[in-house]
């Protein structure tokens, strides 16, 4: 093959490396390849669950090489750290400025429930990987999900619920308020189907929500 073969083919491939990054940079809606990686791997692991994701399967969706992404992450298990670590540490931070922020304590709950309440409503990824976490026998992964997001939200829970009544954070009941929490908008789906359940339409939930806040912060106040 002569040099102007070579220096033909070389030029081809430069264009084609240089159209495909471009299609990978609109496609990624100008997320850097980190967070391009992690948004995509977060929608697998979201619809597959751990087991049945590959390092190939995020190759594929992310139009980036399996050596890309053990640069980036090292392997599929670091991977799932990284994606939980971003979704789990998101929703702490905001669950966190609600329960710590201006207001009584009273309007501090309310703004706790309410964050719960409308972030797990609507990022489906999120509840689907914390459903199968749930479920994972992993106690490794459980203690991770702890250090990262559950026991600075539980503490300060706690503490917010000791401020409304004295040993009212005590024992079990902050975990209870957050399972109350996560169970009634995973019965979504169900409870559309109960037909004398008042608020079953889709027209219905701001209604449901309010009913909803309204049941749960009157019932911490009450106890």
């Amino acid at each position: 093959m002569t040099k102007t073969s070579n220096e033909t083919n070389a030029t081809k491939i430069r264009g084609a490396k240089r159209r495909t990054a471009k299609a990978r940079q609109k496609h990624s809606g100008g997320l850097s390849t980190r967070d391009y990686i992690l948004k995509e791997a977060t929608r697998l692991f979201a619809k597959e669950g751990f087991d049945r994701v590959t390092v190939r399967d995020i190759s594929s969706a992310t139009n980036l090489s399996m050596p890309t992404l053990y640069h980036y992450f090292g392997d599929k298990e670091k991977l799932y750290r990284e994606v939980e670590a971003e979704i789990y540490g998101a929703l702490r931070e905001r669950l966190l400025n609600a329960l710590e922020g201006k207001g009584d304590p009273e309007e501090r709950l309310r703004s706790f429930v309410s964050e719960m309440y409308d972030a797990l409503l609507r990022d489906v990824n999120f509840r689907h990987i914390a459903v199968r976490n749930m479920l994972d026998p992993s106690a490794v992964n459980h203690k991770f999900l702890v250090g990262v997001s559950m026991k600075s939200v539980h503490r300060a829970l706690a503490d917010l619920m000791n401020e409304i009544r004295p040993a009212g954070g005590d024992g079990p009941a902050p975990i209870i308020l957050m399972s109350g929490i996560l169970g009634f908008v995973l019965m979504s789906p169900a409870k559309r189907q109960l037909t004398d359940y008042p608020f079953r339409r889709k027209a219905d939930s701001k209604r449901e929500r309010e009913a909803f806040l309204d049941y749960i912060v009157g019932t911490v106040l009450r106890e």
